[in-house]
């Protein structure tokens, strides 16, 4: 049905295969919605998808009205199903001319749509293209803080973290489900559903577990690492380049910031991660058995950051890390102190 999907695929017990079948068809690339996180105790669900293929004809799909009905069905404490569009509302209506769109208010009874107002890859290449100036080779003292405004890095950090709390809030306070899509939906996506597990679930703040919660939101479900780097590509112009897990490292560290002792890793962590990870030069094609060479990378990518950091002494496994159950997060966000070198890599 999908080839950037992984071969095992979280669904309602109630959805048949041809349902599958049918509403696959009814959205980007084929990637219908499929589970990315259960509540362990009122079934709530974080759903991720690409957009429905409406189009300007505004078309219909039985199948992924019923597909949604039985993700709202599936928690029984749930009144609504709450579907987050990652994109600005004008981008998500421009992708209508493309055969794209959003889900129309009455082909989905009993849901909450919303957009979160994320911009696109191109958006985000722009700011850390403008972060890079003003970080590399010199730092301008004087006017660094006006520089650093004019880059909107600070604001797309902030409006990734917002959107993400959004999801977090629904799932516990309202113990309701939430379907998470942009456009293609392993992008903005990806960001969203693996920042929401961060907050929600403790497992995936320890090293053991952002290291699955990387292999699945992230290498699994199809993001494409090799374009995003731009790795064995000289092309430095090349429009598929954008700094989408960059910002989501910048994401956790600004959880860090806020929670130091809720997480098992600290700064040096993320830092090395992304320094191994730009050192991953092989092309890779976007099909998913490839990208399971890409996970074997990762996994030894990890692997390789821990033990380096356990011989400096760096890691923060101590006494001081506690498994909160939930953290929600303010967004008042700050510069990364590393970004500094971390934006350079670019270079």
């Amino acid at each position: 049905m999908c080839e950037t999907y992984p071969t095992i695929l979280g669904v309602p017990a109630s959805v048949n295969d041809e349902t599958l079948v049918l509403a696959s068809q009814f959205r980007s690339k084929g990637r219908m919605p499929v589970l990315s996180w259960l509540h362990p105790v009122t079934h709530a669900s974080i759903t991720r998808s690409s957009q429905p293929l409406v189009g300007a004809s505004r078309k219909r799909s039985k199948e992924d009205e019923d597909y949604l009905s039985a993700i709202l069905k599936a928690n029984k404490y749930g009144k609504k199903l709450y579907v987050m569009d990652a994109r600005p509302k004008i981008n998500a209506y421009a992708n209508i001319a493309m055969g794209g769109g959003y889900e129309l208010d009455e082909a989905y009874p009993n849901m909450d749509f919303s957009f979160l107002d994320i911009g696109n890859i191109h958006v985000m290449r722009d700011s850390l293209s403008k972060l890079q100036d003003i970080c590399y080779p010199d730092v301008d003292d004087q006017r660094w803080y006006s520089s650093l405004e004019a880059t909107h890095w600070l604001d797309h950090i902030k409006t990734v973290l917002g959107g993400a709390v959004k999801v977090a809030e629904v799932i516990e306070r309202q113990r309701s489900s939430v379907l998470v899509h942009c456009t293609d939906g392993w992008d903005r996506t990806a960001q969203l559903t693996a920042l929401a597990m961060l907050m929600l679930d403790p497992f995936y703040r320890t090293i053991q577990g952002f290291e699955i919660v990387v292999e699945k939101e992230w290498i699994s479900f199809g993001h494409k690492f090799s374009q995003r780097l731009g790795h064995g590509d000289r092309n430095h112009s090349d429009d598929q380049r954008a700094p989408i897990f960059l910002q989501f490292i910048d994401c956790v560290w600004q959880m860090t910031v806020q929670f130091p002792y809720a997480f098992e890793f600290n700064e040096h962590f993320l830092v090395t991660i992304l320094d191994h990870l730009y050192r991953l030069v092989t092309p890779l094609p976007l099909s998913f058995p490839l990208s399971l060479y890409f996970m074997s990378k990762l996994r030894t990518c990890l692997l390789t950051v821990y033990n380096s950091l356990l011989f400096q002494g760096l890691c923060s496994i101590s006494v001081f890390f506690s498994c909160l159950a939930i953290i929600f997060l303010y967004t008042a966000v700050h510069m990364y102190c590393f970004l500094t070198t971390v934006v350079c890599l670019g270079h």
